[in-house]
């Protein structure tokens, strides 16, 4: 083999600036911080040069957030209601932003309710009110909402919205349900999705807004030509088409307790060098 040393330099100088970016987020304090730095080395010295320029820019504006760091995070998204806003509420409801489909399946909105029951006691602004949890459809439907009640459609993130979507088409059967009682609550949403869900009238209490990775991040001029860069890089990860640039084009940078599918696939899908296969930084290991 013939080795190129501009070339394995600047892989070299790729792993220096992941291994300052995990120091700037303190990534290394994660539980599985040595699987991802791990599955950084083995992508950028796969790239090509500017492949790994693009994957650094992406990583510099990602977004991780453990298991561990749920609790704290999703609390902070309940606190960032307004006093007034509770005045004369007495009961609220969940229920999860998921599809009728996947009503059966685990989701992260029950790891969320566990959260809001273990943990209402930090969230000082609903010492007063009385939480209700609803887990089907049916006892959605069967919900009769009194004017001093809320509706709060909890999630951990919210990328295209289509989920979100999906959910409320169900809610919008209930007539005792109007976008005026009902809150939207996360950890993380992208911008424009909950710029969207604003305009039709709901309100999100969320930690983190996420801007689009390469669309919100670059002037106009380079957005299609960085866009065809991240197509190239897909080409070796198996599977990526369906979700290119992110389930529904999404351009998402974060990892929750589960890689969504709205993150570049390069941060969690399988790459492909050479005939050999190594897994992403954040590996979804539920892949088939």
């Amino acid at each position: 083999m013939v080795f190129k040393p501009c070339l394995i330099m600047e892989a070299i100088e790729a792993i220096l600036s992941i291994n300052r970016i995990f120091k700037k987020n303190k990534w290394h304090e994660k539980d599985v911080q040595d699987l991802a730095m791990e599955g950084f080395c083995r992508l950028l010295d796969s790239l090509e040069p500017e492949q790994r320029i693009l994957l650094l820019e992406l990583t510099n504006n990602y977004q991780w957030i453990s298991h561990d760091e749920y609790r704290d995070k999703f609390v902070q998204a309940m606190e960032t209601i307004s006093e007034d806003q509770l005045t004369d509420v007495k009961k609220i409801h969940f229920f999860p932003i998921i599809k009728p489909e996947d009503e059966n399946k685990v989701k992260s909105g029950e790891h969320l309710f566990y959260i809001i029951k273990s943990f209402k006691r930090l969230m000082t602004k609903y010492n007063h009110i009385q939480f209700e949890y609803l887990k089907t459809f049916d006892q959605l439907q069967a919900l009769k909402l009194e004017s001093e009640e809320r509706l709060f459609l909890v999630d951990d993130y919210i990328g295209s919205g289509d989920t979100f979507n999906h959910c409320l088409t169900e809610v919008a059967k209930n007539s005792s349900l109007s976008s005026s009682a009902i809150k939207v609550v996360c950890i993380a949403i992208q911008e424009d999705t909950q710029l969207n869900l604003v305009l039709d009238g709901y309100a999100v209490l969320k930690t983190i807004v996420l801007k689009k990775g390469i669309t919100d991040y670059n002037e106009r001029a380079v957005v299609e030509e960085k866009k065809t860069l991240m197509r190239e890089i897909e080409r070796n990860i198996p599977g990526s088409k369906s979700v290119s640039l992110g389930y529904n084009e999404t351009e998402a940078l974060i990892t929750m307790a589960r890689t969504p599918d709205n993150t570049f696939p390069v941060f969690w899908k399988k790459f492909r060098k050479e005939g050999k296969y190594f897994d992403a930084p954040f590996a979804r290991y539920d892949e088939q």
